[in-house]
């Protein structure tokens, strides 16, 4: 097996490669990127576009999330998926 380090350029363009570019905003994309960064110190991680987009989604406020799951959360912190903060009010929710 050929393993290969990205870089947070890298990451992101191969989302541009994969026509997946519109699936996480830029500050979502360095968000998912830091996660799997960190993830990437206790196991081995692939660097896999579309499953990413399949098991990850970004909203840009609680009230779009709340309007997609039809929920009444007012904070983050009380979903009850794997969710990160992209600092901004936008999050992106592991589904």
């Amino acid at each position: 097996m050929i393993y290969q380090t990205v870089n947070r350029c890298d990451f992101a363009d191969a989302f541009i490669a994969m026509n997946r570019k519109d699936n996480f905003s830029h500050k979502g994309l360095n968000t998912l990127y830091e996660y799997f960064e960190e993830l990437s110190e206790i196991q081995d991680i692939e660097l896999d576009v579309i499953a990413i987009c399949c098991e990850f989604t970004e909203y840009f406020d609680i009230n779009e999330y709340n309007e997609y799951y039809d929920t009444d959360y007012s904070d983050i912190e009380e979903i009850e998926h794997f969710v990160l903060d992209n600092g901004d009010g936008s999050f992106i929710v592991n589904e």
